[in-house]
Formats: structure tokens, C-alpha cells, sequence
């Protein structure tokens, strides 16, 4: 939905959609995979929320990186980990 929201030009649409993710799939076990959506769909605001959960449970999701479609958009990829705090 928030592909076609976007494709068509709905920003009303596409910030319920952000909103609902935000709420619904920002867990550790999906964060990875709405980042990437929010990237790709160009939902900044979402976007930027779920960096912050990124940086904040770095060590928990790290391990997960290859497996969620993070690992499909090299640029997201770089710019999560330039995010993260070198103390990590």
C-alpha cells in the first residue's frame, strides 16, 4: 500500500500507512524489513524512526542484517552503519 500510495501521489495515504507501520511494524523482528520499505518509498519520517530503533538495538539486529531486505539496497546498508556510534 504504501508503494501505491506513493506511485500515485497520495501524501495524505502515504502518511497513514507510515503511521500504521510505525505502530504496527517496528518490533525487532520487522524493523529491518520497514526500513527498507520506508527507503525504497521514500517515507522519511518512517524511515528515520526506524534507524533510531536500528541504532538503539544494534547488537540484537546485526546478526539479521543479511536476511532482511536491508541487505538488498546497498546505499540503505551504508548508511545504517555510518549511524551507528563507534562505541557499538
Amino acid at each position: 500500500v504504501l508503494r501505491l500510495a506513493n506511485t500515485y501521489g497520495c501524501p495524505w495515504l502515504v502518511g497513514e500507512v507510515e503511521n500504521y507501520l510505525l505502530k504496527k511494524h517496528t518490533g525487532i523482528d520487522d524493523v529491518l524489513n520497514t526500513l527498507a520499505a520506508a527507503h525504497l518509498n521514500h517515507a522519511e519520517d518512517l524511515k528515520q524512526a526506524c534507524l533510531h530503533i536500528v541504532v538503539k538495538n544494534f547488537k540484537t539486529l546485526q546478526p539479521r542484517f543479511a536476511q532482511s531486505d536491508v541487505s538488498k539496497v546497498p546505499e540503505l546498508l551504508t548508511h545504517l552503519i555510518c549511524s551507528i556510534p563507534q562505541h557499538h
